[in-house]
């Protein structure tokens, strides 16, 4: 059994939203607790590979398993590719994970609060993307969420 914080599903639900918004791919692989984020098909020139992540995360040794927190992750390669690491690494709350080959940036979120404070990076995010990408970026339409999302987390 599995049990979610209510805000827990709003968080990890605005998250996407707000990468949508941010006109990055969401895409949901069929794991547990997690979509990947990919920049755009037309921003692919850019950088390949996975841009960041949106999961979910609590003590898988209770039982029942209890999910208290979303961790949102940026991939310290990709942010390089999109010249914005120094954006991500001194925002507030924001931690570094040297993670082998794929390093990253991530934050844990617990509130509405939380998810609500990080509205500024990805308003500052989108400023630097179309100063960066140009008008590859800037005529490309938010991106849908895949209604799959609401299935996580799946155990």
């Amino acid at each position: 059994m599995i049990l979610v914080e209510p805000a827990g599903k709003e968080i990890f639900k605005r998250l996407c939203s707000k990468f949508g918004e941010l006109k990055l791919e969401i895409q949901d692989k069929g794991g547990k607790e997690s979509v990947a984020i990919y920049l755009p098909r037309e921003l692919r020139d850019y950088y390949k590979k996975q841009f960041g992540t949106v999961q979910y995360m609590g003590n898988a040794q209770s039982k029942p398993t209890y999910i208290d927190t979303v961790e949102v992750r940026f991939y310290k390669k990709a942010l390089e590719a999109a010249t914005v690491v120094e954006l991500v690494r001194s925002y507030p709350g924001v931690q570094f994970k040297g993670n082998g080959e794929n390093p990253y940036f991530h934050m844990n979120l617990y509130s509405f609060d939380d998810a609500m404070s990080m509205d500024m990076l990805f308003q500052k995010l989108a400023i630097c993307f179309g100063k960066v990408f140009k008008s590859d970026y800037n005529n490309l339409p938010s991106q849908v969420i895949p209604g799959s999302i609401d299935e996580l987390p799946r155990y």
